[in-house]
């Protein structure tokens, strides 16, 4: 390959690990708040568990079990709503990222 054949390729592979890089980054940020997340709904059982020991009958016991199933169905719409917008961002980040390895060099004339 020439030296000017090489230099036109190596725009577009600069460019797409340039897209790479912030794809990855991209997913770092979205497991730390996924890791958050969970963070969060342990918390939350933590705080039921305690509430549902210290609970005085089966009534009070009941109840508490309701609050905490539809904290938690709660918590997992909107952890299935993050992950759904997470993979779509991901795919089209993926998606820019082909366009641009894919992209023919553009030839000068001679």
């Amino acid at each position: 390959m020439s030296e000017s054949t090489e230099n036109k390729w190596s725009n577009t592979t600069a460019g797409s690990e340039a897209e790479r890089k912030r794809m990855f980054d991209r997913v770092e940020e979205i497991n730390a708040s996924w890791l958050e997340r969970m963070r969060e709904l342990r918390g939350i059982e933590a705080d039921f568990s305690t509430k549902l020991f210290a609970s005085s009958g089966p009534e009070e016991a009941m109840s508490i079990c309701n609050q905490w199933m539809a904290k938690r169905l709660e918590l997992i719409g909107k952890e299935q709503e993050a992950l759904a917008k997470s993979w779509i961002e991901i795919i089209g980040l993926l998606s820019d990222s082909a366009k641009t390895a894919f992209r023919q060099p553009v030839r000068k004339s001679e």
